[in-house]
């Protein structure tokens, strides 16, 4: 078939104290899938007297954003930037980064990660 079909329902939640994930299409969803993952995350509000942000893990591939609900905040070794729902960011491969909602709502967001060939 050429065309794959993945329900949210059907994708295990991979949870963490600062986010959501639903990895939609990899490999397991969508067979010979080996270029691209996609899916969606949802950002927890960083605590109350936290620290400065910590930038997170760099990838060994570029991740494209698009945020579909919610307010937050990327950061990566140049700054940071202020998202909202509408915007779409990319983060290039070998960027350490993080994200994160400034709201008391998480900011939800839909990304592809471009594996290569």
């Amino acid at each position: 078939m050429s065309v794959f079909v993945t329900r949210i329902e059907e994708v295990a939640a991979d949870e963490n104290d600062r986010r959501t994930i639903w990895r939609l299409l990899n490999s397991s969803t969508v067979p010979d899938l080996t270029t691209a993952n996609a899916g969606i995350v949802s950002y927890r509000p960083r605590p109350e007297g936290a620290p400065p942000a910590e930038l997170g893990g760099a990838h060994d591939f570029p991740e494209f954003y698009y945020v579909v609900s919610g307010k937050g905040v990327v950061a990566g070794p140049d700054g940071e930037a202020t998202i909202s729902e509408g915007d779409s960011f990319l983060i290039q491969a070998g960027t350490p980064h993080s994200i994160w909602s400034t709201a008391d709502e998480p900011v939800t967001t839909f990304y592809v990660a471009l594996r290569g060939r």
